[in-house]
C-alpha cells in the first residue's frame, strides 16, 4: 500500500469521525442511552443488552424484542416482529447492492448491506 493511499483512508476516516459529532450522532447516542436505561428497567444483564445492540443493529429492532422478552412473549414471536421492523430498510437496501457488485465476495456483500441505516449523515448536511 503507498503512503497516499494511508493518507488517504486516514482523511475518510477522520472525515467520518467528525460527522459523528453530527444532530444524528447525538440522536444515536440518546437512543442508545434510552435503551440501555430501557434495559436495566426490565432487569436484563448489561452483556444481553450489548449483546443485541450487537445484533440487532436498529434501534426499532432493539426495543421491539425487549418489549417481547419483557412481557413473556417467545422468542419466535419476538423475531418475526423484528422482521417486521426491518421491512423499513429493504428498499434502500435494494437500491444499494448494485454498488456493492465490484465487489465479489458474498459474505462481504452481506455483512455490508447489514449496515444500512436511514440515519447516516450526509456530507453536505454535517
Amino acid at each position: 500500500m503507498s503512503r497516499e493511499a494511508g493518507s488517504n483512508r486516514f482523511v475518510a476516516f477522520l472525515s467520518g469521525l467528525t460527522g459523528s459529532f453530527s444532530i444524528p450522532g447525538f440522536i444515536l447516542v440518546a437512543g442508545a442511552a434510552g435503551f440501555g436505561a430501557l434495559a436495566r428497567d426490565v432487569g436484563m444483564s448489561l452483556f444481553n443488552a450489548v449483546f443485541m445492540m450487537g445484533v440487532f443493529f436498529a434501534l426499532p429492532a432493539q426495543v421491539v424484542m425487549m418489549d417481547q422478552l419483557a412481557r413473556g412473549g417467545s422468542v419466535v414471536a419476538g423475531a418475526f416482529a423484528v422482521a417486521l421492523t426491518a421491512v423499513r430498510l429493504l428498499p434502500m437496501t435494494v437500491a444499494l447492492v448494485p454498488l456493492f457488485k465490484d465487489d465479489k465476495s458474498a459474505w462481504r456483500q452481506t455483512l455490508a448491506v447489514h449496515f444500512v441505516a436511514v440515519t447516516a449523515p450526509l456530507p453536505c448536511c454535517s
